[in-house]
């Protein structure tokens, strides 16, 4: 009799002892690859931009002016827009734009609100249309029957400007010569490392023709490495933003 109990007994123990190891087996635990089981997923911060009006493509910075230069297929016009814009991007704080077309095309330009400022027209031309621009003298230190044409207004407007183009006098011999250097290609040179390498080379001779503070921002410029006509960037706020704008983007105004 006694034997019989012992063996339900232990049948009872084993009945529980299973039931328990089906209840632990049973019973939610944490999936190790889960993290944070019902908790909302943490969102980033917006990122607050410096400029936050919508739909609108916008300066770091106001320039003092926008200056369209006129050029063509010629590297000696390359050289001389380069190292005039480079100058008045980085001395003067202007927007320099590059409107490249043919030769001739300045003369409707000039008049059509397109170019406002030639560096090299044609003296001629320039004498019999003085409706349209205002003569500044040579670039050149050498007459060689070219002349700096700038829209009307514009010369009475920027007064700087004027000043600077009026005394602006490289010698003809270094225009020729760098202006050979200029070359395309990935491993060119290109007019705005050539008016660098002026501008290194000739300092006696430039800084006569801008203020002390213009001086001290074109060396600034070149010691920092700047080798483009783009001093600002322009910042794309909206849907309609296309991002790459800079001192040649008609996007920022």
């Amino acid at each position: 009799m006694i034997k019989g109990q012992s063996l339900t007994s232990a049948a009872a123990l084993l009945t529980l002892a299973a039931a328990a190891a089906i209840a632990v087996a049973c019973a939610p635990r944490s999936d190790p690859l889960v993290v944070n089981r019902g908790l909302p997923t943490p969102t980033s911060p917006p990122v607050v931009g410096a400029i936050s009006t919508p739909g609108a493509n916008q300066l770091l910075a106001e320039a003092v002016g926008v200056v369209r230069l006129a050029q063509w297929d010629d590297k000696r016009i390359q050289f001389v827009n380069a190292l005039a814009g480079y100058i008045l991007v980085w001395g003067y704080d202007y927007r320099v734009d590059i409107v490249t077309g043919e030769p001739a095309d300045y003369q409707t330009g000039l008049g059509s609100n397109t170019v406002d400022l030639v560096l090299e027209a044609d003296e001629e031309w320039l004498s019999g249309n003085s409706a349209t621009a205002k003569d500044l003298g040579a670039f050149s230190a050498v007459q060689n029957g070219t002349r700096i044409a700038i829209v009307n207004g514009m010369e009475t407007q920027y007064a700087d400007l004027t000043a600077f183009l009026t005394k602006v006098s490289p010698p003809e011999e270094k225009i020729v010569e760098l202006s050979s250097t200029i070359s395309a290609g990935r491993t060119g040179i290109k007019p705005e490392v050539a008016a660098i390498m002026y501008l290194k080379s000739n300092e006696s001779e430039w800084t006569q023709w801008v203020t002390p503070q213009a001086v001290a921002k074109v060396k600034q410029a070149i010691e920092d490495g700047k080798t483009s006509l783009v001093n600002r960037i322009c910042i794309p706020t909206g849907a309609n933003g296309v991002g790459t704008g800079g001192g040649q983007s008609g996007l920022c105004n």
